[in-house]
């Protein structure tokens, strides 16, 4: 339960430390006095966006922290626990807004995110809006309202919720996929056919590692064999000679003949001598290596011209795919494997089949959930009977009805709610039918059900009896009054009839300085509780 809340800076709540007790306390005073300042403040503590706006006139910074017993609350401290904190019997939430927008959050003192505040608090209060009856009238909240009452009403329903959401995504997905392929496959039709020329004009070339390398080494061979011959056999001529021009072998050999025949006796001649005689030996080898070199020479017209046709091959095909003639091998395998990978219509099939199985499964799913619903309707129509009888609407009737809707995460349903006032009406839609002060006490029915069902320690009730009055004003109060006896129950309300009929009163004013305004906090006893209720009904008793 809420223990306490403290409030510094806020609004015009300069210091202001409100304790709570167990069972109903009621919250009246004057129009704009400040009693809904502490609702705002528990809604920042479950986690609602903040901004500098509440942060007081002229300070720089507000605080605010609540303390919460949870001693017999096991999924608060399982929470706690859960979230990495020691095991406690309070929880004590804090927000500090400064201004610039910063604001830091604390549990138990630890710094924490946005997230793991709302995860902590969503176990300790319920904030039930004086707006409700509004909401009420939106056909999605309906639903929502109903599916959580059903969950309350079945131990496998939040189960099936899950099912129901996880086998809708898995269906839509298998529909985007099946349509992403279909699209592909009519977009790349363009790309298929162009990606089907590139491999005719590869496939008819047929690379291979290495090739082109080989083909323009041999292609500058047979393109200049004659030119090539000619040079080796003019060479070899020049170093061998003929009769009227002697070559470089025959001057040699003269040379040798001479200082042989010359018998030098110096040991350096016949070095000489030597080493000509080795020149003459490797010339007249040369020769014969220059010769045999010329013979091999290949004079191959016909294989020339089918080189040179292949080396422009490559090189017209390379230019075309912009890359070295000598990696149109890969640019072959990598043309081949992205036409094969293209999506045609035999892809189609499994993702089909797809489509059809999760759809069974999303709809099996679905349609147990509409029995749920209905079930939930059942029970829900008379317990916001039973509800309405005793705040007064004793003759009316609120009924669930479901019809089939387009498939979504929530199922297949719409859900709208019906409602007579009088015996002997058929039921229409509660937005059509019902008064002002009928939507407040069937938006407040709902609340009291959601309360006791969701089993919360703490709710707190903002002027939910907004257009409620007289005897059934007092009804309300005494309804509030038993649902403070399982859960404690904070009533922020103008009806004297309802305050008094809490088991505990706080009385909200203002204080008017000569420079400031601030809130002020008062906890009536029973005299002050009677003035009060004098005030609240403008007639003294």
């Amino acid at each position: 339960m809420l223990k306490s809340i403290h409030l510094t800076n806020f609004t015009i709540a300069s210091d202001v430390k409100i304790e709570f007790e167990q069972g109903m306390t009621a919250i009246t005073g004057e129009t704009g006095a400040g009693k809904s300042i502490m609702v705002d403040a528990l809604k920042l503590l479950s986690g609602q966006r903040a901004d500098e706006g509440w942060i007081r006139e002229g300070q720089d910074k507000s605080m605010i922290c609540a303390v919460f017993d949870i001693s017999k609350l096991p999924q608060a401290r399982q929470s706690l626990e859960e979230a990495g904190y020691p095991e406690d019997d309070e929880i004590i939430l804090k927000r500090s807004l400064s201004r610039g927008g910063r604001t830091r959050n604390y549990i138990n003192g630890n710094p924490v995110n946005l997230v793991e505040l709302q995860e902590i608090s969503k176990n300790l209060l319920e904030i039930c809006s004086q707006h409700a009856h509004i909401q009420l009238l939106e056909r999605r909240h309906q639903l929502v309202m109903v599916d959580s009452l059903a969950c309350a009403y079945a131990a496998d329903g939040p189960e099936l919720y899950k099912q129901v959401s996880q086998s809708y995504r898995a269906w839509r997905n298998a529909v985007n996929q099946l349509e992403e392929v279909n699209r592909q496959i009519e977009e790349n039709q363009t790309q298929r056919e162009l990606l089907g020329y590139h491999l005719e004009e590869l496939d008819a070339l047929e690379p291979v590692e290495d090739e082109y390398e080989e083909l323009s080494a041999e292609h500058k061979r047979l393109s200049g064999a004659g030119e090539h011959q000619n040079i080796l056999f003019t060479t070899a001529k020049a170093l061998e000679g003929s009769h009227r021009n002697p070559g470089a072998i025959t001057l040699l050999g003269d040379a040798v003949m001479q200082l042989e025949g010359a018998n030098l006796p110096f040991e350096e001649a016949q070095t000489v001598l030597k080493t000509l005689k080795d020149c003459k030996i490797e010339m007249e080898e040369a020769v014969g290596d220059l010769t045999s070199c010329a013979n091999g020479i290949e004079d191959n017209p016909a294989r020339l011209e089918e080189v040179n046709r292949r080396v422009e091959l490559y090189f017209r095909l390379g230019r075309k795919h912009m890359v070295d003639p000598g990696e149109l091998c890969q640019v072959h395998e990598e043309v081949a494997n992205k036409l094969e990978n293209l999506p045609t219509a035999d892809d189609l099939e499994p993702l089909k089949q797809a489509v059809e199985q999760t759809w069974l499964e999303f709809e099996s799913a679905a349609l147990t959930l509409r029995e749920l619903r209905k079930s939930a309707g059942g029970k829900l129509s008379e317990e916001v009977r039973s509800v309405l009888q005793a705040i007064g609407l004793d003759k009316s009737k609120v009924a669930v009805d479901i019809t089939p809707a387009d498939p979504s995460s929530r199922g297949m349903d719409s859900v709208e709610l019906l409602f007579s006032a009088n015996v002997g009406q058929t039921p229409k839609a509660l937005a059509k039918v019902a008064s002002g002060g009928e939507l407040s006490r069937v938006a407040l029915a709902f609340q009291v059900i959601e309360a006791e069902h969701a089993s919360m320690p703490t709710v707190i009730f903002d002027e939910v009896d907004v257009g409620i009055s007289g005897d059934a004003a007092r009804k309300v109060g005494d309804m509030l009054a038993r649902l403070g006896e399982s859960s404690q129950c904070v009533v922020i309300t103008h009806q004297a009839p309802v305050a008094k009929a809490a088991h505990h009163h706080l009385y909200v004013s203002k204080e008017h300085g000569e420079t400031e305004t601030k809130t002020k906090l008062t906890v009536l006893d029973e005299a002050g509780r009677a003035k009060e209720m004098v005030r609240l009904t403008g007639v003294e008793v």
